[in-house]
């Protein structure tokens, strides 16, 4: 398995303080019920990359406008929004759910989607499909649940049954794919060596 920004050192991903591994980050958009606002486009509107994504999150706020759906409002869609737009594009973002975020006279006149964004697309998928291994949900739409594995947790992952197809377009040489696949189990490997050598049992 790949993961692009944070699999490249064990060590980096394994921390025995944090016990959490692939962590996300719950973000959102708004979309007005009356007008045309809709500062939501995300995927839906095109992919984007993974390079020139991750060109435009390095080159800061104006790289982001700029590389956002055209159609997003420049002052009616917030920084987080374009940042989120560029992000879900990417395929990095995972949708939670929708609910109403502003009323008028008990009428709902804007809603907010909720997403989980990952460092990576790889991230992404082994989130939910390992979400879905362990039937782990996603938490509400208005308080999405976006932390990473426990040790426990990523350790009864089945690797070889998750489908990284998705991700195949990314690589010059997909040949690589299975190489990634067994970082990840090394990882595995690495946790448990350390319980092993310090005597301990890693908590659920």
């Amino acid at each position: 398995m790949v993961a692009v920004h944070a699999m490249g050192d064990v060590r980096d991903q394994f921390d025995p303080a944090d016990l959490s591994l692939f962590k996300g980050e719950a973000t959102g958009c708004h979309r007005p019920i009356f007008g045309l606002v809709n500062c939501c486009a995300g995927k839906s509107s095109g992919l984007l990359t993974a390079s020139a994504g991750a060109a435009a999150i390095a080159g800061g706020p104006a790289a982001i406008a700029a590389l956002a759906t055209p159609f997003l409002t420049q002052f009616l869609c917030s920084s987080e929004e374009k940042l989120l737009d560029v992000k879900d594009r990417m395929g990095l973002c995972h949708y939670v759910g929708t609910y109403c975020s502003q009323k008028v006279l008990f009428v709902c006149t804007a809603k907010r989607k909720s997403y989980c964004c990952f460092p990576s697309k790889l991230s992404r998928i082994l989130q939910e499909q390992g979400r879905a291994q362990l039937r782990l949900g996603w938490g509400e739409a208005r308080h999405p649940d976006c932390r990473g594995f426990t040790v426990t947790e990523f350790q009864r992952l089945d690797l070889g049954a998750m489908n990284f197809s998705e991700v195949y377009a990314d690589f010059t040489q997909a040949v690589k794919l299975p190489d990634e696949v067994a970082t990840a189990t090394q990882i595995q490997d690495r946790i448990r060596e350390y319980y092993q050598l310090h005597g301990q049992t890693p908590s659920p």
